[in-house]
């Protein structure tokens, strides 16, 4: 009846302090209610009319519509609803915490009871048993048995020669053709074989399996005393009914807290939103271009971090002048770009070889610069279109980004390039033996200015040199 009564009186203290009718200001839609910590829960009034902290003026009705509201009024009234609320809720907190307390501690002396006769019912015994254990093993023997060798036996044969052949034999005055023969001898090796059998032994793998008993104690734990476990039975049921009871009793606080939380935060916020209506100060800023800032910042209230918020209010800015254009295009200085080279710039390149080409430092990104003049204010911006290499030689390459750089760590085949050029004859003849290099780094100009204006300013240059010498290496093909 008490939390009945408590919530009602706050309810109601809401609905007669919100009345109906109350309005926003003129143009504070945008600004959310919830997010008062980011200085967007005022209203809009604090933004039309400017106040010092603590100058009250919640009455004033400048820039709204509908009935003023006396700010400070509503928020004496809110601050005294959350104070007798809070009061209420600390009663209704101390209340269920006893309760909660209450129901944990019986459950807690039942388990108790529990596990005391679980123990009187249960008692460790010692069992001793012989357990099998098999095991295999693996023998090896040695087998006999009879192989048949082959054994070569070499024969030398004597094998005659007969040649014939003719002599002049002289018979007189006549000579006459005479036959003759000659007899040698040659040696042959004849090789043949013998064959016998000879005695051998051979290891082979038998596994065999046997069993082995072993002796094994261990502890069992056995019921010796079955009353006993139905009383241990009875309070662990008397312990998880008092554990459901305080379960069920925690998860009806929490919800009624969480629904207290909201209605308390919205009396809160009311109450802040109330508090910097007249606790708000603004400044307006200095013009930039067509806009000013118009800056309101506010001091900390009960758990509401110090803040502020901003809005911009356009105002009418004059059209650059020609020179004030001129001037911010002439204070765009991008840097000369830096020249890089695989192989590097400082050594010899080589012909028939594609060189990579590529630029460092600041001179591939966009350069912007500022000219002001009173209240008109002109901007140039130059965007980095395309690089030309001038190789030296006659010949030009185009790149239209600064090129991949080249990492001497990693391979050569795992890394490409759309930026290169390949000399085909080498610098010799040239003045001091090199070509000159050079880099030109092409810009589109564009402006914007106070006004709303804006235009193109053409192309902007800027180039680098280097000297490089190109050889010709010399392979001989044998």
């Amino acid at each position: 009846m008490r939390r009945a009564r408590a919530l009602a009186a706050m309810t109601a203290a809401v609905s007669v302090l919100v009345a109906p009718g109350t309005a926003r200001a003129e143009g504070a839609s945008d600004q959310s209610s919830s997010g008062y910590n980011t200085g967007h829960g005022v209203g809009a009034e604090a933004s039309q009319v400017t106040r010092s902290p603590g100058a009250g003026g919640g009455s004033s009705s400048s820039g709204r519509s509908g009935p003023a509201i006396d700010y400070q009024a509503r928020y004496q009234s809110l601050v005294g609803a959350m104070a007798g609320e809070q009061l209420r809720e600390t009663d209704r907190r101390a209340t269920e915490a006893a309760r909660y307390h209450a129901l944990r501690g019986q459950s807690a002396e039942c388990s108790s009871l529990a596990a005391h006769y679980r123990s009187i019912a249960y008692r460790r015994v010692l069992v001793v048993e012989r357990v099998p254990e098999t095991r295999t093993v693996t023998v090896y023997e040695h087998i006999p048995f009879y192989e048949t060798v082959h054994i070569p036996v070499t024969v030398y044969e004597h094998i005659p020669i007969v040649e014939h052949y003719s002599v002049w034999v002289r018979h007189g005055w006549r000579w006459v053709l005479q036959r003759r023969t000659r007899i040698s001898w040659s040696v042959r090796a004849v090789t043949t074989y013998r064959t016998e059998r000879r005695l051998s032994w051979r290891v082979e793998a038998r596994t065999v399996t046997f069993t082995v008993w072993h002796t094994v104690e261990r502890w069992e734990t056995r019921l010796v005393n079955p009353v006993a476990l139905a009383v241990a039975t009875v309070y662990a049921n008397c312990a998880s009914h008092y554990a459901a009871l305080a379960d069920a009793h925690e998860g009806q606080v929490a919800a009624r807290r969480a629904t207290w939380n909201v209605a308390w935060s919205g009396l809160n916020r009311e109450a802040h939103e109330a508090w910097r209506a007249f606790n708000t100060s603004c400044t307006t800023g200095a013009r930039q271009g067509d806009f000013a800032t118009q800056v309101c910042s506010f001091g900390e209230w009960r758990g509401f971090a110090p803040g502020s918020f901003s809005r911009t209010i356009r105002v009418v800015a004059p059209r650059p002048s020609t020179q004030l254009i001129q001037q911010a295009r002439d204070e765009v200085g991008p840097p000369p770009p830096v020249i890089r080279m695989n192989p590097r710039v400082e050594w010899e390149q080589i012909v028939r070889l594609p060189t990579w080409m590529w630029l460092e430092g600041g001179a591939w990104a966009v350069q912007t610069a500022r000219a002001d003049a009173g209240e008109a204010w002109a901007e140039a911006r130059a965007v980095p279109a395309r690089v030309t290499w001038d190789m030296g030689n006659g010949e030009s390459v185009t790149c239209r980004d600064p090129g991949s750089s080249f990492d001497e760590s990693r391979p050569g085949r795992s890394q490409t390039t759309d930026c290169s050029y390949t000399y085909r004859q080498s610098s010799a003849g040239q003045p001091a033996d090199a070509y000159t290099v050079t880099a030109t780094v092409f810009y589109d100009v564009t402006w914007t200015g106070s006004g709303g204006a804006g235009g193109d300013l053409g192309t902007l240059t800027t180039s680098s040199s280097a000297r490089v010498r190109v050889a010709e290496l010399q392979a001989l093909n044998v």
